[in-house]
């Protein structure tokens, strides 16, 4: 919990060893990152990248550091690479926040896929992917998702209003008011 203290101890380790270690780098940028220093967070990370191109979770880190910093393009491409090196339906799902922010709807919906096809089970992805759905005017898709997502979490509110939502769009009534009846 000591953020800064862990900063200040990897800096001096840094700082006294011969050559910059690429674990004591990565370390410090994400203490910097959880204290918010997203900047420095980055910097560091991109060092232990030079260092250690195939360190494990390294492009991930670097990835949510970017987003944070409003870096989407540079986003992006960390978690392309992290998902070249190790695919997993987190960085399927953090690009797709990079790729939505970017307009690339196709892009960030075909992640969501990815992401799903993972861990089908997973509401939250259900319910990104309906939202994402809906935007791009696929209301049944949208209605399908959600769906999922209420039936998955059957006693979360928000799934069931956003299936009663969608159901109304895609004309299925009874199914709007059985989730409209668990949610209230």
């Amino acid at each position: 919990g000591d953020l800064a203290g862990a900063i200040a101890i990897y800096s001096e380790l840094l700082e006294s060893s011969p050559s910059p270690i690429a674990s004591f780098l990565i370390a410090r940028g994400r203490a910097f990152y959880r204290a918010g220093d997203h900047a420095r967070a980055i910097a560091d990370f991109k060092r232990g990248l030079a260092l250690e191109p195939h360190y494990p979770d390294l492009y991930f880190d670097k990835g949510k550091a970017e987003l944070q910093a409003g870096l989407i393009a540079e986003a992006e491409s960390s978690f392309s690479h992290d998902i070249d090196l190790d695919p997993s339906p987190i960085s399927f799902y953090n690009r797709h926040l990079a790729r939505k922010a970017l307009g690339n709807l196709g892009g960030a919906l075909s992640d969501l896929d990815s992401a799903i096809a993972d861990m089908p089970d997973e509401p939250a992805l259900r319910v990104s992917r309906a939202l994402m759905r809906h935007t791009a005017d696929d209301h049944e898709g949208a209605f399908e998702d959600a769906d999922a997502a209420a039936t998955l979490e059957p006693d979360e509110p928000l799934h069931l209003d956003l299936c009663g939502r969608f159901a109304l769009l895609v004309a299925r009534d009874a199914r709007a008011a059985e989730t409209y009846g668990a949610a209230i």
